[in-house]
């Protein structure tokens, strides 16, 4: 009778001890300050690296990185203040400019991307990546590999990355897409991971920790040497915007983006950290 007793009294204390565990962790939560940034799916991942460390090193703070909504999405939810921050992967157009402060934090390579089952390649020149995109290659035999068909991925028109190939590569833009076409970074980051022999263009970040390969057009590796060079064209600038003069934790966050270790962070995952210029 005394061993049944003593076994209630230790269940009746242990589910004591949880609930106050679990109440003061709602407490906490609910009390924590929170910033949440939309945007862009380009710096997506990049963010919530970023957002993590900011959160170890000032306890009771949450920034949240939703799913991405897009560059303009974005800039909407900032206008009708549903958040203190936007995340874009472009400047602001000058239509969009009245009252916004935007804030390079980065530069970050497009890289041309394949799934692993084409883990050979490693290098493609750019009358290659036209002929694909043109449909005038079908099969990756054509190109020296593995006797398969080709699948591309493609991006909507005014994707952030699109633009840039649109402007620094002759001929892309005049291409009538053969491809898939993938309406978010995430979309087109997924669609490469998933299917074999299946080539895309990506924003870099966006691809860390993910199984896709990486390989370099007409020679030229897409590292911090050559974007800082300038010998690799292909780059996107990655801002913050504020609806008038941050403050608050979006002023905060905006000043640890350009510490030594968030620098550190950006450089681990492959793009090029800027100064700060406001």
């Amino acid at each position: 009778m005394g061993n049944k007793k003593s076994c209630f009294v230790k269940a009746i204390s242990s589910y004591l001890v949880l609930t106050v565990i679990i109440f003061l962790a709602a407490v906490q939560v609910a009390s924590a300050e929170k910033l949440t940034i939309a945007g862009t799916g380009d710096s997506q991942e990049l963010l919530r690296l970023l957002a993590k460390d900011f959160e170890a090193g000032n306890p009771g703070t949450i920034i949240d990185i939703p799913d991405t909504t897009g560059t303009v999405g974005g800039l909407k939810s900032l206008r009708e203040d549903s958040v203190k921050l936007a995340r874009t992967a472009r400047p602001l157009k000058q239509n969009e400019q009245p009252g916004l402060i935007e804030f390079l934090f980065a530069r970050a390579p497009i890289v041309f991307s394949v799934h692993p089952s084409l883990a050979e390649l490693k290098n493609i020149t750019t009358e290659q990546f036209l002929g694909i995109y043109s449909g005038q290659y079908t099969n990756w035999k054509q190109l020296g590999q593995q006797d398969h068909k080709i699948y591309v991925v493609d991006r909507e028109g005014g994707d952030s990355s699109r633009i840039v190939l649109e402007r620094e590569m002759p001929g892309f833009k005049q291409l009538t897409s053969v491809g898939y076409i993938a309406f978010n970074t995430q979309q087109a980051v997924s669609y490469v991971e998933d299917h074999e022999f299946t080539i895309g263009f990506l924003p870099n970040p966006s691809i860390v920790n993910k199984k896709i390969a990486v390989i370099a057009i007409d020679g030229v590796q897409p590292d911090a040497a050559n974007i800082n060079s300038g010998k690799y064209k292909y780059v996107v600038p990655l801002y913050l915007v504020s609806k008038g003069q941050p403050e608050g934790l979006a002023s905060k966050f905006i000043e640890y983006i350009y510490s030594p270790g968030a620098r550190k962070i950006l450089e681990e995952n492959g793009v090029v950290p800027s100064d700060r210029q406001l």
